[in-house]
């Protein structure tokens, strides 16, 4: 079959690796453009287009596929400009200038700038130059992984067969766009890759082949995500296989259990550590990498954060004892403000609050966490340093017992 491929990140590019070694024909590349990167802030291809140039594959890189028309503002001057407009991009520079004035003179909303104007019109034929290559290919099928940009209709409607989207996840759970690391977050047992038939809605669309694992108590975005990344790689292979022979037959998702995995925003790095510990936990490996982010209290730096990773939760037992060495659990009798505090789990007096630290060593360092267990941190990084083993990052910058991290950001 012939294959327009359309991706961005190593996820993508994996699949595209087993395209090229497949039967079929891979005839052109859609990645997102050249990033700055690093310290030099130098454009960097993505995986995806280093894969495609290593092939010899024509790449291209549009800013976007949708084409935008001018936008549509009140009062006569405006109309006449976008009369204009039809005419020719110089018709609609020339006239925007006069259009603004008018627009501000009536209280009504600015049309778009003369930049904004030459930009607009130079990415829509920047999609439209796109659309015409690709139709010229002729080609059976688009493949879709991470790619990063929403196809209009016009992109699905152009392949014989439309395009197959390869999605981290089990549908209808986590549609959207960080499907691996919400899967993670929320304490799912298993999750998957599916091929899907794209069509206009978020991720909505019928599903064709699916391919599941389970996710282990270790498991981290990053582990989950170069599983997913082999599974999908070898999914959209066997996808096409059946396609060409027929024999691909495409379920309407469910109704029910429907969930959307939202983008990542930097907020929601930072641990909260008044949640249960198996939370916690599922937190800080749904988002390594980056990292969870966490501050320790009273420190001369407030806004500096520490990264932590690779946590383990304590048993009850353990839990249990490490508070008592630390003198912060007494045995059977009440707190100095008559809360019960002899088991896990109930309300804490104010030594032993959430974020607190019980010891840190060679092992890890020791916090106590909203439902009375302890999570064991193995790793952790400082601003602008490396992540480091525990027992490496204490010797540099200790962390003594009895002092906290706090949920709080510091900003």
């Amino acid at each position: 079959m012939r294959v327009v491929f359309a991706g961005t990140p190593v996820f993508a590019a994996r699949a595209l690796e087993a395209l090229l070694a497949s039967r079929h024909e891979v005839v052109a590349v859609l990645s997102q453009p050249d990033r700055p990167s690093g310290r030099g802030q130098k454009l960097v291809a993505s995986p995806v287009k280093q894969v495609a140039v290593a092939a010899g594959l024509p790449v291209y890189q549009p800013h976007t596929l949708r084409v935008r028309p001018a936008p549509q503002t009140a009062g006569p001057t405006t109309v006449a400009d976008q009369r204009e407009g039809l005419n020719g991009a110089g018709s609609h520079v020339r006239n925007a200038g006069a259009a603004r004035a008018t627009a501000a003179g009536q209280g009504h909303a600015a049309p778009e700038t003369d930049e904004q104007c030459r930009l607009r019109e130079a990415r829509n034929q920047e999609a439209l130059d796109t659309h015409a290559a690709l139709r010229a290919l002729n080609p059976d099928v688009m493949v879709v992984a991470a790619y990063g940009l929403l196809l209009p209709q016009t992109t699905l409607d152009l392949p014989r067969f439309g395009c197959l989207n390869i999605h981290a996840s089990l549908l209808p759970r986590w549609r959207g766009a960080a499907p691996i690391q919400r899967a993670i977050e929320a304490g799912d047992a298993e999750t998957g890759v599916g091929i899907m038939q794209m069509e206009a809605g978020l991720d909505t669309g019928p599903v064709g082949l699916e391919r599941r694992t389970l996710i282990s108590a270790t498991d981290t975005a990053a582990t989950l995500h170069d599983r997913l990344a082999g599974m999908g790689a070898e999914a959209i292979v066997a996808a096409l296989d059946a396609l060409a022979a027929g024999t691909l037959g495409f379920t309407p998702q469910a109704a029910e259990g429907v969930t959307y995995a939202a983008k990542i925003e930097k907020a929601q790095l930072r641990v909260d550590w008044t949640r249960p510990a198996h939370e916690v936990a599922c937190h800080i490996r749904a988002f390594d990498p980056p990292g969870a982010t966490t501050r320790l209290e009273g420190a001369e730096d407030p806004a500096a954060q520490l990264r932590v990773f690779d946590p383990v939760v304590l048993d009850e037992e353990t839990s249990n004892a490490l508070q008592r060495a630390h003198g912060q659990m007494p045995h059977d009798h009440s707190a100095a403000d008559g809360r019960k505090v002899s088991q896990v789990g109930d309300a804490f007096p104010a030594s032993v609050l959430p974020g607190t630290i019980l010891q840190a060593g060679a092992a890890g360092v020791d916090v106590t966490c909203g439902d009375g267990r302890v999570l064991r941190l193995q790793a952790l990084q400082r601003p602008g340093g490396r992540r480091q083993p525990a027992d490496v990052f204490l010797r540099g910058h200790p962390l003594p017992a009895g002092a906290r991290f706090t949920s709080e950001s510091g900003d």
